[in-house]
């Protein structure tokens, strides 16, 4: 048995492994219908675009794309996030009738518009939006190259009904249900064949499958996942010969969004570059590995497919532009931990003029060093001068790489490994060790740390990252050098004993700290929190009066804990986002945009903006975007894809008012400590005649600071929030915005639209009639017509025959005058009626001709007044009052929490104490937030420092000031030295502490008398 004949015996012969199959078809299809039943639940309509078909097309040229999705309806344009591409909406109107007032040409949904990319857009992943009546849908992918477009035709669900196509093509198709598409091309010997299919990377439902065949269906290559689980095959072709390509699903299912655009070609594929970054504005030699480099040659480095790569030694020059520097093209799907790097796009080409893949190439935070084997033996580990940056490989199987460097006291380095954010399938690993000698002079070496996965952030981020999972598998870590020591470091994959590649780079920076940070702003929908975890494709669109929720990730590198001013730029007039303030250490933001009730309808991009104080510069950074892929029902059963996206983008209505607004927190930041409570009014106006139970929610909030849900009954429109603070949250300023999950009784979809609808009904009823008469009128006058040419035939012929009669008797007597009058007489009347017949010919034609015409108006008219009545029925069905479910979000909510209701307020100048001496020390407490208990402040020497201590003090409930007992023996080191005051206090049930470094110096003791 052949191997195609082994994997069809696998797929459909085998009872079992069909079953299974089909099971896996059966469930697949279930979590979509659920997914789709979902997002098809009664709500706020919001443009969620599915699909655009092709999914791409050629630089310079025009093609036609239809699109897929919910709410597009009266679709204006296609929103591009390249200025170069642009759309115009296919028009199907109405024919010109006459009676028609041309207000509305056609109420059709539009689902087709030409596209058309301009000759200098460069080839890439772009987004593309629909801008509809409501209002601005999510993005999907649209790709851009300049090999030639083939849109499939049907059947091509056999070997024997393969569509033929050529070389350097990109195939556009959708899979189809239990079924493959096949292609068929001639490829000529030596060719190196790459077939390169983009679905997951373009937003696709479809987990693509190839298999190459040859003429006679034996298969000589298949591919699942290879890149970014998207297919990739590379075949080198043997012989002149025909193929065969088929595609399709890997559970075999299909429908409209399992689209894919698969690259047959045989030009040049970056593979990786080594290294893969470099310092910014330097030019330096790369080495490019890859298939069908121009001038590459061989080598001994296989791609994650197992295939034997070419290498080229190229110049690159990394962009010297600080703003360049900190942008992420996006030249492939850029998960969401990827989202906070920086990196270029990298791209070859050949003689013919055909471009490569792109690759990312990164900017180096330190000179660039790259990985010497061997240094598997932590015995002889590559010596480092650091600050550096090592540019390595997991590679062979089994790969440890060990690195050794010297520091001093009081130096800090960020050690901060990059691999699985480079997009690679790698879970790296790293040991640091720190080497002391013994009393013969020999190294011994400890550990210092153990670091996998990145520091996770806890609590702050449960909830709040649902959809956009920014968690990375790659480790840093901080390293404090407390005395001049040898350091060593173990890099590793985490699974190195089974696998290894060259393509699995990494990235160490041993680097001193270079604080900053990126942002990634998230169009998130409104959750309903207690509905548990669905998630929704959605992009803001405002009603008038109301607000939407913007989220934000910040990427803090290098302990970054800096405020960051978050605020808007580009919102449309009538919209608004108050400025705030994310506290120090914080990853996550909200940002909340509001609509004035005289809003009118807009949609387009904005822009995002932190501000922040590193050092002593003033810094902007502009927030890149993000959203999720598909909406999906259940976060427990399906994990959210998401990915960055070119844009951030809003809409707003200039129909539909907000039935509820909800004022909250009365626009200030509202400050406590842990252990705090507040109280924070809430305000709710009512429109639309709402009158249902509100209850108030803060989703995404830690469990630490997440106050109880607020219920505001129907009748009542104030309500207030209580927030109590627990001692395990993290101090810091934190913004968010309530959620109210509600049921309108009585909404009603677009009932302007409806009522237009009604109105061309009505119209075109009218104008159906008018053109039913007329037709009726233009046969009559046909039939009249008829009739005269009828009447004209039959004098003329009687004209004729009393013509013959009287020629007969004139040419019996050609001396009769009479009878020669007679002949002239009937000859003038043959004439007489051969004019009546020519001109009853030429009526009948006319009459013909405008009946006819009249006919055709008239049946255009019945289509299209059938049409209007059926579009008309379809809207007054959608619009009739419904119920259903909303989410209404408030204003924001701005609380900054301190670590401690007091501080400590220190002398003004160091505290002086001798040895063998007390000394009263004044300590005073500021107390803050209506504290008001009893606080124990103890001494705390710093480490290593003895001969200091002080007994306990406590300062009454209420008051202010006491007096600590300093007492230094006579092992009290000399000098200056700090010490802690550490209180110790209840506030609201909840047990704190509050620290105050102190600094005192030790004199030494008086001589003996």
């Amino acid at each position: 048995m052949n191997k195609v004949n082994r994997v069809r015996f696998r797929l459909v012969t085998s009872t079992a492994q069909n079953w299974i199959r089909r099971l896996l078809f059966a469930l697949a299809g279930a979590l979509a219908f659920c997914d789709v039943a979902w997002a098809q639940q009664a709500s706020f309509p919001v443009a969620q675009l599915t699909s655009v078909y092709p999914a791409g097309g050629k630089v310079g040229s025009s093609f036609d794309v239809t699109v897929a999705g919910v709410d597009l309806e009266d679709a204006v344009s296609l929103h591009f996030s390249h200025a170069g591409i642009t759309s115009v909406l296919k028009s199907e109107s109405l024919p010109d009738l006459p009676g028609m007032s041309g207000k509305v040409k056609s109420k059709r949904m539009q689902r087709a518009f030409t596209v058309t990319v301009n000759g200098d857009v460069p080839n890439g992943l772009y987004d593309v939006r629909l801008v509809g009546k409501f209002g601005i849908s999510n993005p999907r992918a649209f790709q851009v190259a300049s090999l030639t477009e083939f849109n499939e035709t049907q059947p091509n669900a056999t070997a024997e009904q393969a569509s033929a196509v050529s070389l350097e093509t990109i195939i556009n198709g959708r899979a189809k249900a239990e079924s493959s598409d096949f292609f068929k091309f001639a490829a000529k010997k030596g060719q190196r064949l790459l077939i390169n299919c983009w679905s997951k990377r373009i937003d696709s439902r479809i987990s693509g499958a190839l298999v190459l065949l040859d003429d006679k269906s034996h298969e000589l290559a298949s591919s699942h996942e290879v890149n970014r689980r998207d297919p990739l095959i590379d075949y080198t072709v043997p012989a002149d010969g025909q193929f065969v390509l088929q595609v399709h699903d890997f559970l075999f299912r299909g429908g409209d969004d399992y689209f894919y655009r698969v690259a047959l070609h045989t030009g040049p594929y970056i593979d990786f570059v080594f290294p893969n970054a470099g310092l910014p504005g330097s030019k330096g030699e790369y080495t490019v590995y890859g298939r069908n480099l121009p001038g590459g040659t061989a080598s001994e480095m296989k791609s994650l497919d197992g295939k034997l790569l070419e290498q080229l030694k190229v110049q690159i020059e990394l962009p010297a532009d600080p703003i360049l520097q900190r942008q992420l093209p996006i030249t492939d799907c850029v998960e969401p931990q990827d989202s906070g790097m920086d990196g270029f796009a990298y791209r070859l080409s050949d003689p013919r003029g055909q471009q490569s893949n792109t690759v990312l190439i990164g900017y180096a935070t330190a000179p660039v060093v790259l990985e010497q084997e061997p240094n598997n033996d932590p015995a002889q580990p590559q010596q480092l001068n650091v600050p550096c940056e090592v540019v390595g490989q997991f590679h062979p199987r089994g790969d440890q790489d060990w690195y050794s460097f010297s520091a001093k006291k009081g130096d800090v380095f960020f050690l901060d490994v990059v691999s699985e954010r480079l997009g690679l399938p790698t879970d790296p690993y790293m040991l640091i060790q720190r080497a002391k000698k013994d009393d013969k002079g020999n190294e011994q070496w400890s550990d210092v740390a153990e670091v996998d996965d990145a520091k996770a952030k806890g609590d702050i981020v449960q909830g709040m990252a649902a959809d956009y999972e920014t968690a990375t598998n790659d480790p840093n870590y901080k390293l404090v050098v407390s005395e001049d020591a040898n350091y060593r470091v173990l890099i590793r994959d985490l699974y190195y004993g089974s696998r290894g590649n060259p393509q699995f780079i990494y990235r160490l920076a041993i680097r001193r700290a270079l604080p900053d940070f990126r942002l990634v702003a998230i169009s998130e929908a409104p959750h309903d929190d207690r509905a548990g975890g669905n998630s929704q494709l959605w992009t803001p669109y405002l009603h008038k009066g109301g607000a939407a929720p913007l989220k934000v990730f910040i990427f803090r590198r290098d302990e970054f804990k800096g405020d960051i001013e978050l605020c808007v730029e580009g919102l449309p007039t009538g919209v608004n986002c108050p400025p705030i303030v994310v506290g120090p250490g914080l990853p996550v933001a909200m940002l909340v945009l509001s609509a004035d009730e005289n809003a009118a309808s807009w949609a387009g991009s904005i822009k995002v903006v932190g501000k922040a104080k590193i050092g002593d510069d003033d810094v902007v950074r502009e927030a890149r975007g993000g959203s999720i892929v598909w909406t999906i029902a259940n976060r427990q059963n399906e994990n959210p894809r998401a990915r960055m996206t070119s844009d951030i983008a809003i809409a707003v209505s200039g129909e539909e008012t907000e039935s509820v607004a909800i004022d909250a927190g009365e626009s200030k930041t509202w400050e406590t400590s842990l252990g705090g409570k507040l109280q924070i009014p809430i305000k709710i106006t009512r429109r639309n005649d709402f009158k249902a139970n509100l209850q108030l929610t803060s989703p995404g909030l830690p469990s630490a600071i997440k106050p109880a849900n607020l219920d505001i009954p129907a009748d009542q429109n104030a309500g207030v929030l209580n927030f109590d603070v627990k001692s395990g949250a993290v101090p810091g300023t934190y913004s968010f915005a309530l959620h109210a999950p509600s049921q309108l009784a009585n909404y009603r979809r677009d009932p302007q639209g409806a009522q237009a609808a009604a109105d061309f009904s009505k119209e075109m009823e009218k104008v159906a009639a008018d053109i039913a008469t007329a037709a009726k009128q233009a046969n009559d006058e046909l039939s009249a017509a008829k009739k005269m040419s009828t009447e004209s035939q039959a004098a003329e012929k009687a004209a004729v025959a009393k013509l013959a009669a009287a020629k007969i008797a004139a040419d019996q007597k050609p001396d009769d005058s009479a009878l020669a009058d007679a002949r002239t007489a009937a000859e003038r009347a043959v004439a007489e009626a051969a004019d009546k017949i020519r001109s009853a010919t030429v009526a009948q034609a006319a009459a013909q001709a405008a009946a006819n015409d009249a006919a055709a108006k008239s049946k255009m008219a019945e289509t299209e007044k059938n049409a209007a009545k059926q579009r008309a029925a379809e809207m007054a069905e959608s619009s009739k009052p419904k119920q259903i479910n909303a989410v209404f979000v408030s204003t924001p909510i701005v609380v900054k929490i301190a670590a401690s209701p007091i501080t400590i307020g220190p002398p003004a100048s160091p505290t002086v104490v001798k040895q063998m001496q007390k000394v009263e020390l004044p300590i005073t407490i500021n107390r803050l937030y209506g504290f008001t208990e009893a606080v124990e402040l103890t001494l705390q020497p710093t480490p290593g420092v003895i001969g200091i201590k002080a007994a306990p003090l406590t300062i009454a409930k209420d008051q202010t000031v006491g007096i600590l007992l300093l007492e230094a023996d006579g092992k009290a080191p000399l000098g200056d030295l700090n010490v802690i005051v550490k209180a110790k206090l209840n506030f609201n049930g909840q047990s704190l502490t509050a620290d105050q470094p102190l600094a005192i110096k030790i004199d030494a003791a008086e001589p003996l008398k």
